[in-house]
């Protein structure tokens, strides 16, 4: 199963799947054998490299087309399909389909198109997007020393613009009565000041487990896999 945490760049995304990673692994999960967090893009790979190497061009975004820019993204997620599709495998992402839809919409890429490349990946079965202040996030960056990214340097104007495209995204899903027609949970949450990146996490986790804990005893998305007489259950 796939659980998404997304926003703007400075929004808290690491540091509140790297807590939410901790408590699910904390928490009894039948039929689960591990639960596992990944960022993308995945850096590490052939194309994680190659999408590194674009991100940090001291140059602005020139080198790569928008559309090959994401489907190299797409290329990225698909080196750890072996992983996202386990069954056992719980992950928990930084990133992934709901940032091809904005930052490939913001460069100009066709939003049909994005979702037909994107529809080649599992789909996420809770998708959290964390809302920030654009002011906030980008000086939570230049705080750290983090601006050495393409899109990071495009400034305050840029994250605006990000963020409103996340809300679009959202509002254009959320329909606040649990899954989707997919069997995916849009959830959307606006820390405040004084909330920790646990204290962020537990509401996810909460979430996970209230939608997706099924009377058998285990946990499973009852929309694509339905508990089958509760003797054998597909996570």
């Amino acid at each position: 199963m796939i659980i998404v945490v997304e926003g703007i760049d400075g929004s808290g995304k690491t540091s509140v799947v790297t807590a939410l990673t901790e408590q699910l692994r904390a928490t009894y999960l039948p039929s689960t054998r591990t639960v596992e967090q990944l960022a993308f893009p995945y850096r590490h790979s052939p194309t994680g490299r190659v999408i590194d190497r674009y991100l940090r061009c001291p140059t602005q975004m020139t080198g790569i087309d928008a559309y090959a820019h994401q489907a190299l993204q797409v290329v990225n997620r698909l080196e750890q399909l072996q992983w996202l599709a386990d069954p056992a495998r719980l992950n928990v992402l930084s990133r992934y389909t709901p940032s091809a839809m904005v930052y490939g919409g913001l460069d100009g890429c066709d939003a049909d198109w994005l979702a037909q490349v994107t529809a080649a990946l599992p789909l996420p079965d809770l998708c959290v997007l964390l809302t920030c202040e654009p002011e906030l996030a980008l000086s939570r960056m230049r705080g750290r020393g983090v601006t050495s990214d393409q899109y990071e340097r495009r400034g305050i104007e840029w994250f605006r613009a990000a963020a409103q495209a996340y809300d679009r995204l959202w509002d254009a899903n959320d329909t606040m009565r649990g899954l989707d027609a997919e069997g995916t949970v849009w959830l959307r949450l606006r820390p405040d000041g004084d909330d920790t990146p646990a204290r962020v996490a537990a509401q996810i986790k909460s979430v996970f487990l209230g939608t997706f804990t099924c009377s058998c005893g285990r946990y499973h998305n009852a929309a694509r896999t339905p508990c089958r007489g509760h003797s054998e259950v597909t996570p």
